[in-house]
């Protein structure tokens, strides 16, 4: 007998249960369901969209971001909590439709990315609550005065008029003197006011549930199996088939003609396709179509990236640096040319390159999809990171008016970026309206590493002028490799255009902006990171843009993800050459105090430079690496030792500062991950691409970090008052610079290439 994942989860549940080994208590509002507010018909107050609470007392909340194991079903949900002074896990909580309502501000559109939830809700979503707690405390303060009820003033003088501030609201119920009254009993008259606006918001010296540690309110349902992913819903859809599209063996291949006849004669199988990305294959169990897969005769062609190999991309980026000088970035003073100044001339000169390959993403939950065409009608089923990107898409694809396409948003396996790409999502409404069947599309976990939207691959040459008391004077930086926006803007134009917009006028866009972006414009990612942290009197950084053609994408971190690793290794190299201690020659450089501040925590959490001089010649070193990412500031010091040419991290100081902690608990969570998922494409991750051809298949040979490479990870958070920053992706930019510099401590080789490999240094 065969057992999935979740089935394993549920039944250990049971059995655990069953023993009496331990107790385990569903946890209310983790089911995601599609529109909270549309399931109940009781009287409610509801709130601009965010929160809904019911005669019944019960509390629901509308999530405006997506979950994808970062927390923010938490951390929003704690915002709300504070606020109506009610325990998080009290709260229902659903996903959000797509709506306006919903729109992401600090974007413009409906998404989740750019550890933006915490920073851009902060304030409005403990608003709405703050106005929904004090218009169900206004609604309490003139029923009370009147009588609520003769039970309920049994000991109250109803002839007395009792004034707003005398009521609280505390844990569900509106307090008076030493009553308790519940809070759903004044929720019909709440119901009729005019909300409150601007309700003043909770003092921070009266916080029960901001900055303080608690159990996350998806943990036990996700531990459990009762969760519900995208991938697990299957079953609730009538008649639903499952499919899945063989892409072309290259990159770029095309479908030029395919025999399905024996795969069509196997039971179960009813459609084999084409579709404008390959060919799908649909049966009633996904079994049946890995079955019909190797009875499909298909020629393809080749494409232009048939000679195409990841090896030369070094090569290829070099050469085009040495053609182009590229478009300019960001210019300070005399920028590159006083790198020649007769000021500078005597000055300390250095120069490096470094280089970082494609990368996968690599989530838990392979890319997959339902798709429900009916009656003009369509309903999609799926976690995606860009639920507005996938919805007008769709009805782009189908010819439907928005509102006629529903999306069901679900949690999420992982997202790191992949999933604000749709195109699964659009290549499952092409196979369920060729198939004329609801399908639901499950990529394979090759499938999946194959037809990714990669991170770019970047080179960059650096140049510096230091003087002899060690201070940047000058910093140059050229850039080379491929951009991100032309690669989003066709997924993201049906989105953001009117819906009135032609599905052809908006792929002409797509390509006038993809040209712009590459010919006459800096993409912000593709910089971003390379300089802002020390920023000395001169300073420049171009970019040349070499896209080979191969599809990028938003990956954790974004450009910092590589600028991190550039800039603090050649931070590194220019403090050993001027004779200074790594985290001196920083201190002394750095233009941000929050850096300063979070490096000098760092610093002595891990016993630096102590501890870095008693291993003397062991091979075992402390290095160092500090970023600013989205606002915050991270420090990393990495304890590394070098056996033979493997590399051990054997632990990883972390400092945060990212405004108010809302979670401490996420917030370590968050770095943590971070530092492993860093870890993965510092020692472990590339895409190796031969012939045009992905060589690898799955996590055996894309290997991420294991287990027995986890370092002992500190994270130590910054007390702080200042509004909250993002946290989901600054973890990662620093760590594979910190361990670089590390190796280079404990053996004197520079690695400027990733991944870190001891026989492959410069």
């Amino acid at each position: 007998m065969s057992i999935t994942r979740r089935g394993f989860l549920k039944l250990s549940t049971k059995l655990a249960a069953a023993s009496g080994a331990s107790l385990i208590v569903p946890v209310s509002g983790c089911a995601a369901k599609p529109n909270a507010f549309t399931q109940t018909s009781s009287v409610s107050y509801q709130d601009e969209g965010f929160i809904q609470i019911l005669a019944t007392g019960e509390v629901h909340f509308v999530l405006p971001r997506d979950e994808m194991g970062q927390g923010i079903y938490h951390g929003l949900t704690t915002l709300i909590a504070e606020e109506l002074a009610i325990a998080p896990e009290r709260i229902n909580v659903h996903f959000a439709p797509v709506d306006k309502t919903y729109t992401n501000t600090g974007y413009n559109m409906q998404g989740t990315w750019g550890s933006s939830s915490i920073r851009e809700h902060y304030l409005p979503l403990r608003q709405a609550a703050a106005n929904a707690r004090e218009t169900i405390l206004k609604a309490a303060s003139t029923q009370l005065s009147i009588g609520l009820s003769t039970d309920l003033n049994t000991n109250l003088n109803t002839k007395t008029s009792i004034q707003r501030n005398e009521l609280t609201l505390n844990n569900g119920f509106v307090v008076f003197q030493d009553n308790k009254y519940p809070m759903g009993d004044f929720i019909p008259a709440a119901a009729q006011l005019t909300p409150v606006d601007n309700a003043p918001l909770k003092a921070a010296s009266e916080f029960r549930h901001i900055g303080k540690h608690s159990k996350r309110i998806d943990i036990t349902a996700k531990v459990t199996g009762q969760a519900n992913y995208g991938i697990d819903l299957g079953e609730n859809v009538p008649n639903l088939h499952r499919a899945t599209v063989i892409h072309g063996p290259n990159i770029d291949a095309t479908l030029v003609d395919f025999d399905a006849s024996k795969a069509l004669a196997l039971e179960g199988v009813t459609d084999v396709v084409a579709v404008p990305t390959g060919l799908a294959i649909v049966a009633k169990h996904y079994w049946q179509v890995q079955q019909a897969i190797p009875l499909i005769d298909i020629n393809w062609s080749q494409g232009d990236l048939v000679n195409f190999n990841s090896n030369e991309l070094p090569q290829h980026l070099t050469q085009k640096l040495s053609q182009e000088s590229g478009v300019k970035a960001f210019k300070r003073g005399d920028g590159a040319d006083a790198l020649n100044d007769d000021e500078y001339q005597a000055l300390n000169h250095h120069s490096a390159t470094y280089f970082a390959p494609y990368l996968a993403h690599m989530t838990m939950e392979p890319m997959n999809c339902i798709v429900h065409i009916n009656d003009e009608q369509c309903d999609i089923w799926v976690g995606t990171q860009a639920p507005e990107f996938a919805r007008n898409g769709v009805a782009d694809l189908l010819d439907l008016d928005r509102d006629k396409v529903t999306l069901h948003n679900q949690f999420m396996g992982g997202g790191f970026g992949r999933r604000v790409g749709v195109d699964y999502i659009l290549e499952a409404a092409h196979i369920a309206r060729l198939a004329n069947k609801p399908i639901q599309l499950i990529w394979s976990r090759t499938e999946d590493l194959h037809n990714d939207y990669y991170r770019p691959p970047a080179l960059i040459q650096y140049q510096a002028k230091v003087d002899d008391n060690g201070y940047l004077k000058v910093l140059s930086g050229q850039r080379a490799g491929p951009n991100i926006f032309p690669y989003v803007l066709p997924e993201a134009l049906p989105a953001v255009l009117p819906a009135f917009v032609p599905s052809g006028v908006s792929a002409w866009l797509a390509k006038r902006g993809g040209d712009v972006i590459n010919n006459w414009k800096n993409e912000t990612s593709s910089v971003e990171g390379l300089f802002e942290d020390y920023l000395p009197e001169h300073c420049e950084i171009r970019n040349v843009t070499y896209d080979p053609g191969i599809r990028t994408g938003y990956w954790r971190g974004v450009g910092h993800s590589l600028s991190g690793f550039f800039k603090e290794t050649f931070i590194d190299e220019l403090a050993y050459q001027a004779a200074h201690d790594p985290v001196e020659f920083r201190l002394k450089n750095l233009k941000d105090e929050g850096l300063k501040q979070v490096l000098s925590i760092a610093a002595k959490q891990a016993n630096w430079p102590t501890k870095a001089k008693s291993m003397g010649n062991s091979k075992r070193a402390l290095g160092v690496a500090v970023h600013r990412s989205l606002k915050t500031a991270v420090a990393q010091i990495a304890d590394v030792s070098v056996e033979a040419d493997k590399i051990i991290v054997h632990s990883v100081t972390c400092v945060i500062d990212c405004g108010v902690a809302i979670n401490p608990d996420v917030i370590k969570a968050q770095m943590e991950g971070s530092i492993i998922f860093g870890m993965s494409a510092a020692l472990n991750s590339q895409v190796k691409i031969a012939q045009g051809q992905i060589t690898q298949t799955n996590f055996h040979d894309y290997p991420i970090m294991r287990y027995p490479q986890a370092p002992q990870i500190n994270v130590y958070i910054v007390p702080s008052t200042k509004p909250p920053t993002g946290v989901g992706e600054p973890g990662v930019p620093p760590i594979a610079a910190a361990i670089g510099n590390a190796i280079y401590a404990a053996t004197g080789k520079r690695l400027r290439s990733l991944p870190l490999a001891l026989n492959e240094s410069a």
